[in-house]
């Protein structure tokens, strides 16, 4: 690393960007493992001593597609490493160092018959564990995290969960859809979407293709699609099923719509649309309520629902095809005339054009 490099990196948030856009250039696994070493500080890397500039660099990489701007897409590289030995091996290291300063709180647990020790120690990567064995690791973190002195493992913890999400393996996946509460895996859904999921950041704001698009149901799709068929069919139906696409609406929406159990429950909606009478009121509170009408009334209505076809039109016309070849069909039946609408979007009487 050059001097006016490393002189970079003393600034925090220069050395955030920097990493960035380096994150974006990086075509191959060995230019990102370079980086990483270099970062660290070490070519021949000891994962008990690294500092935390590697280890911000690997948070920065795994959260890398949850800016809440766009749907970031890994080069080859990008995803090569996310699947590699190398992370495996970087992960097992640092959770390691934890377990073994105190191996009796880390077996405390009777509930799981792993040895988790061993776990780390042998050679299997976590996309070749059980959803058991990543469950006995993960309750272990839990256990030690409510010591204070391992106050540490909560960010460690975290970018672990970031890590699982990106897996391929069996194991993680089904862990996550079995285990992790279905609050949570649908904000690290909606996250890693391009989503910010919050509802009330996009309050007010109505049916803005900035916020909410294709491109990012598609993202949303195929996250699903990976955990279940079911979810990523369901999901489909849900888009359809939802008149106005404004971002508020549409993420308190998809919340309850995983807490659900992945299924659009008919008693939650009102003119074809998650309405705000049909919102659980033990789950939200009088705040959501009055961000969701904000969302929904502070812009023309015409005006809205005309925009949301538009992005539901294009949504399906990019899943039908996987669709089909899983056996199910969202085909929307169209008129010429309903076609033609979509190129008849009326003005937004509040845009000023």
């Amino acid at each position: 690393m050059t001097e006016s490099r490393q002189a970079s990196f003393n600034d925090w948030d220069g050395f955030f960007e920097q990493c960035a856009r380096e994150i974006d250039l990086m075509k191959t696994e060995h230019e990102i493992i370079e980086m990483y070493q270099s970062l660290a500080g070490k070519k021949n890397v000891s994962y008990s001593f690294i500092d935390d500039c590697g280890d911000e660099f690997i948070d920065i990489f795994l959260r890398r597609d949850s800016n809440g701007t766009f749907v970031y897409q890994y080069t080859k590289g990008g995803m090569a490493f996310l699947q590699s030995k190398f992370l495996s091996d970087y992960f097992k290291n640092r959770i390691s160092c934890f377990f073994m300063r105190d191996k009796d709180t880390v077996y405390s647990d009777t509930n799981f018959s792993v040895d988790v020790l061993g776990l780390l120690i042998a050679k299997r990567s976590f996309n070749q564990m059980s959803e058991e064995e990543i469950a006995a690791i993960v309750s272990a973190m839990d256990r030690l995290e409510q010591k204070p002195k391992f106050s540490k493992i909560h960010e460690l913890r975290n970018t672990f969960f970031n890590y699982l999400y990106h897996l391929k393996g069996e194991g993680a996946s089904s862990y996550l859809k079995n285990r992790v509460p279905a609050y949570d895996f649908a904000n690290h859904i909606l996250s890693t979407s391009g989503f910010v999921a919050m509802p009330s950041f996009y309050s007010g704001r109505g049916v803005n293709t900035n916020d909410l698009n294709d491109k990012k149901l598609v993202s949303i799709f195929k996250k699903l699609l990976k955990y279940d068929v079911t979810y990523a069919c369901h999901f489909v139906e849900f888009v359809k099923q939802m008149k106005t696409l404004g971002a508020t609406e549409f993420i308190t929406s998809f919340q309850y719509f995983a807490c659900n159990g992945f299924k659009v429950d008919p008693k939650f909606l009102s003119d074809n649309n998650y309405s705000v009478d049909g919102l659980n009121p033990n789950t939200y509170n009088d705040f959501v309520y009055l961000m969701i009408g904000e969302s929904r009334f502070a812009t023309n209505r015409d005006y809205q629902e005309a925009r949301s076809e538009i992005i539901k039109h294009v949504f399906l016309l990019q899943v039908n095809p996987t669709l089909e070849k899983l056996g199910f069909s969202s085909e929307k039946e169209q008129s010429q005339e309903t076609r033609q609408s979509y190129r008849k979007v009326p003005k937004n009487p509040y845009s000023g054009k």
